[in-house]
């Protein structure tokens, strides 16, 4: 300022992009009123921004009066604004907001993309709408959509918890015969419903192949699978899977430890904190002194 330079719209634009990914909204707050006490016109990004600031930490009624305030001066939303409103409701477990946010994108002529369906499929899987959708990802291939590994997996997650693993292990072959590559987390999603029924044997199967098939695993998936022999008291193989992990360069971390503790505790053991710690630093020294 003492220059003579003042800031303009992209200027406090950028601090409030700055301040929403922090969670810092009141500063965003602070930077959007003292860009209109400037005199300078908040822009389609400004409001776009500040929009999923709030949605992504549950602000969803400032979401919606940003977004009002928005259209009365005359800005048109586009796709990633409403996306952005339309995720805060779904954050908010609001699913009919979430519905009546895209009747709205399509009165306003604007085309839903992959987000907006990540979003929607996303909050009825969270609201235990489970097969309704898997209907949206079914109706996306019927259209000629390829629906992405994020949809998926939110799908192939909700079937596995349930226990529907033949729902789940179609979608995992549609993922293959429209080659869309499933991750790492995807993965985890189907093992977390063999290893919540107990179901260990097929687990390990699925998991070796996963391995044969070149999927690089990380310390929450072979948690997922700890915490299924240690849940059924086996904590010889949970034993032989931390040796394992750390084998490959990861160390047990705390949902490592809270297994074991579990595992112990199905045992019998008295003391099980006691027994998990003294567990994993026999492991760590046994398979970090090669």
């Amino acid at each position: 300022f003492e220059l003579g330079l003042f800031p303009d719209c992209v200027c406090y634009s950028t601090m409030i992009s700055g301040y929403c990914k922090l969670g810092k909204l009141d500063k965003a707050f602070q930077c959007f009123g003292a860009l209109l006490k400037s005199g300078n016109v908040p822009s389609l990004t400004t409001y776009t921004l500040l929009i999923g600031g709030c949605s992504k930490f549950g602000n969803v009624g400032d979401a919606e009066s940003l977004f009002q305030g928005m259209i009365s001066e005359g800005l048109v939303p586009d796709v990633v604004t409403f996306n952005n409103l339309m995720n805060g409701y779904g954050k908010t477990h609001q699913l009919n907001k979430v519905f009546e946010v895209i009747d709205r994108m399509r009165s306003a002529g604007v085309s839903p993309d992959v987000a907006t369906y990540n979003i929607l499929i996303h909050s009825m899987v969270v609201r235990g709408y489970v097969d309704e959708a898997n209907g949206v990802i079914n109706e996306l291939i019927r259209r000629g959509f390829v629906p992405s590994a994020l949809a998926f997996t939110d799908v192939i997650g909700g079937f596995s918890k349930r226990g529907g693993f033949q729902e789940a292990f179609l979608l995992w072959f549609y993922m293959a015969d429209l080659r869309v590559e499933p991750d790492v987390v995807t993965c985890s999603a189907l093992l977390h419903g063999y290893c919540r029924g107990q179901r260990m044997g097929e687990a390990m199967v699925l998991f070796n192949k996963l391995l044969d098939a070149g999927l690089k695993p990380d310390v929450v998936l072979y948690n997922t699978l700890i915490h299924g022999y240690c849940s059924g008291g086996d904590i010889e193989r949970a034993r032989e899977l931390i040796g394992s992990m750390v084998q490959r360069g990861m160390f047990p971390n705390d949902s490592t430890y809270v297994a074991l503790v579990v595992g112990f505790e199905k045992k019998g053991f008295m003391k099980s904190e006691q027994h998990a710690s003294m567990l994993l630093a026999e492991i760590l020294l046994a398979n970090t002194a090669k």
